[in-house]
């Protein structure tokens, strides 16, 4: 297991005319209509994990079929449950600097568990929304 942490970006909102940074809740009904679709029609594997629990919360197609699970019997699992070598005090351990120091994402290189009990690498950049 190989983590780090990357700093922080430059805001991705585009300064207006006036030279203020447009607002990220002006963007919130644009974002709402096409994140989903872009998310599910992605050929990567998303997933999107609770950071205090680890529960799983939202995977796009890609991510089930490599899994071979489908929605509802991933629907109580864990980033534990499908990352074998990672623990969920490991993963804790990984997004601290996320909480604490303000780092972007992290990076995780890790073994994810399918269904059918084969194992395949990957790599998750691990990211902390508000």
């Amino acid at each position: 297991m190989n983590a780090s942490p990357s700093p922080r970006r430059r805001s991705a909102y585009p300064a207006t005319a006036a030279g203020n940074r447009s607002e990220p809740a002006a963007l919130a009904p644009l974002q709402a209509e096409w994140l989903a679709a872009i998310m599910q029609g992605s050929f990567s594997e998303v997933y999107i994990a609770d950071c205090a629990s680890l529960r799983l919360i939202c995977l796009n197609q890609a991510a089930r079929a490599n899994l071979q699970y489908d929605e509802y019997a991933l629907a109580g699992m864990t980033l534990a449950d499908i990352a074998g070598d990672l623990s969920k005090s490991a993963c804790r351990r990984l997004l601290q600097p996320l909480h604490k120091n303000g780092a972007r994402q992290a990076t995780l290189d890790t073994m994810l568990t399918r269904q059918d009990g084969s194992r395949y690498p990957a790599e998750m950049r691990l990211l902390l929304s508000a």
